[in-house]
């Protein structure tokens, strides 16, 4: 494991570079569609020993329900599934569902609380836009407040019974959220995996490769639900504190997220967009390869 310490005795030395066919490659796949948003190549290739976000959740995941919803796409249908899917929250859309699955059936601490996740329900059944269409500088939907207050919140009490003290040790390897900024880039890395997969394993679905460690409430659901709960009350309590009793009147500040170009040649900003390093939209004429 490249990641891991390696005796120095030899066996385990360099021996030259892999034959093209060992590469992770995707040729002429059944359902015609290759997708990468700087996600991990293939299942079962490893990562740089500085990367420790490839896991069941990655931005990629986006692009993936759009793309599936029609059987054929012209080059106006793809672009319009990176503009849809580059101003999207991937934790509304990926991560959330999970947790409200656990919390399901259980009575919220607080009417706030109750809010915070009534919110977050409607913005993500909306699509999770953090666009700020009417340019107020704030972004639309305030679920997109609640899911900012929330989520450090949530990760912690997925992670935090367990690892105590190493929780912010984590947070430093790897930022608990890769949010919406001036870089553009975002969703690339974050706890989102780590959330949804131990998660999962708790409601005992499917889980490929599932945690030896039992983190939210040390396997126990109440326990769990109960540390959930108590994250959404605190997310409700700093909102109410930050921006008033309102949660309708509730807006994550979409000045914040403008990207700010580095070059110093533009003054300009632009409207947040999870852009890519380049965009490039191809359409073949011919039929495809065999």
């Amino acid at each position: 494991d490249p990641a891991l310490p390696t005796a120095g005795t030899g066996e385990y030395d360099w021996r030259g570079f892999l034959a093209a066919a060992e590469h992770a490659q995707g040729i002429n796949p059944p359902n015609g569609t290759i997708l990468n948003w700087n996600n991990k190549p293939a299942a079962d290739v490893g990562s740089a020993d500085s990367n420790f976000s490839y896991g069941p959740v990655q931005r990629v995941d986006l692009f993936t329900p759009l793309i599936a919803a029609r059987k054929k796409h012209t080059l106006a249908s793809v672009a319009s599934v990176m503009n849809k899917a580059a101003t999207q929250d991937l934790r509304v859309l990926r991560a959330w569902p999970t947790i409200k699955a656990v919390l399901e059936g259980s009575t919220p601490p607080s009417a706030r609380a109750a809010d915070v996740a009534g919110l977050l329900d409607v913005w993500r059944s909306k699509g999770g836009s953090r666009l700020d269409r009417d340019l107020d500088g704030k972004v639309d939907d305030p679920g997109a407040a609640a899911m900012d207050a929330a989520w450090p919140k949530l990760a912690d009490a997925v992670r935090g019974t367990v690892l105590g003290p190493l929780t912010d040790r984590l947070a430093k390897l790897m930022d608990r959220s890769d949010d919406a900024g001036p870089g553009g880039s975002a969703y690339l890395s974050g706890w989102y995996g780590y959330v949804d997969k131990d998660l999962r394993s708790l409601l005992k679905r499917p889980v490929k490769g599932a945690y030896k460690t039992k983190f939210c409430g040390v396997g126990d659901v109440a326990l769990c639900r109960a540390a959930l709960w108590t994250a959404l009350d605190a997310a409700a309590a700093e909102l109410v504190t930050t921006q008033g009793a309102a949660p309708s009147a509730w807006r994550a500040d979409a000045t914040a997220e403008r990207i700010r170009f580095t070059s110093g040649i533009l003054a300009d900003t632009m409207r947040w967009t999870n852009r890519p390093t380049f965009q490039q939209v191809m359409s073949f004429s011919g039929h495809r390869p065999r």
